[in-house]
């Protein structure tokens, strides 16, 4: 237990430092959105601290790339920092482009943008210790074990999450560039007929699936893995998807036909969820 508490006041710090350094890059470039590119950044930088702290005498980075476990682990977690993290690095940063939901969050709690972004960048620090919580038992010492049943299923859902988050954040970035003014102010084709929020949805599976490569049968306290995508979940669904409800119904028309007519999260499951 004081090893945990350890590695989880250490990777606090690591979070937070890192996190004040991007709220001053974001200040530089005066584009808050760089929160977002946190998000998946730290996530890595929090994996990579958890195969420092791993306390096997025999371990260090070079066993990452010769035991199967960790490396295909490491592989998954890059592919989508590199796939998420370069889409919000294209998307928003390089074409500069601000999210207006956190202009609207400042201005209605009348706070300072600027102190704003510096809370969000904090508070969404402690939100990365929490969720990033499979990352630790992933990277430690029953990594050498051998796959289990679990863990073949769980690669294929971090594979399928990856291409379809993918796929839904595309196809929502190619209608935001289509500049058509006669086209309807809310996308309604590919995943998001199906769902408000596909690409959270995908999200949250992606990290399901790592939560259940993390768990080891041998190791039954792993299940605290699951806490990541749990709380994950809570974030979404009570922060994250309010807060864009708000700013849609104030900038679109439709936009309560939209939830009346459409899923939450669940693709498919028409009905459930939906408010």
């Amino acid at each position: 237990m004081v090893d945990v508490l350890n590695y989880a006041l250490l990777a606090f710090l690591v979070i937070e430092a890192g996190q004040m350094v991007l709220f001053l890059i974001s200040c530089i470039i005066k584009n808050p959105t760089m929160v977002d590119l946190g998000w998946a950044i730290m996530h890595f930088v929090v994996g990579c601290f958890a195969i420092s702290q791993n306390k096997n005498a025999e371990y260090n980075y070079y066993k990452v790339f010769t035991h199967p476990k960790p490396l295909i682990g490491f592989i998954m977690i890059a592919i989508w920092v590199l796939r998420l993290g370069g889409f919000i690095f294209y998307y928003r940063i390089w074409r500069s482009h601000s999210d207006p939901r956190y202009k609207m969050l400042a201005k209605s709690r009348r706070i300072n943008e600027t102190l704003y972004s510096l809370f969000q960048f904090i508070f969404q620090g402690v939100m990365i210790l929490i969720t990033s919580t499979p990352l630790f038992y992933l990277f430690n010492e029953w990594y050498y074990q051998t796959l289990y049943v679990n863990h073949y299923i769980a690669i294929l859902i971090c594979i399928l999450a990856l291409f379809c988050e993918a796929q839904a954040d595309n196809q929502l970035q190619s209608y935001k560039d289509d500049h058509d003014l006669t086209k309807p102010r809310v996308f309604r084709g590919g995943w998001f007929k199906h769902a408000r929020h596909p690409n959270l949805f995908f999200e949250l599976t992606f990290w399901f699936g790592i939560a259940c490569y993390a768990f080891n049968y041998n190791e039954l306290y792993s299940l605290l893995a699951f806490i990541g995508p749990l709380v994950l979940f809570f974030i979404m669904t009570f922060l994250t998807v309010p807060v864009t409800t708000n700013y849609m119904l104030k900038s679109r028309d439709n936009y309560e036909e939209v939830i009346k007519e459409t899923n939450m999260y669940w693709p498919f499951c028409k009905g459930i969820n939906t408010t």
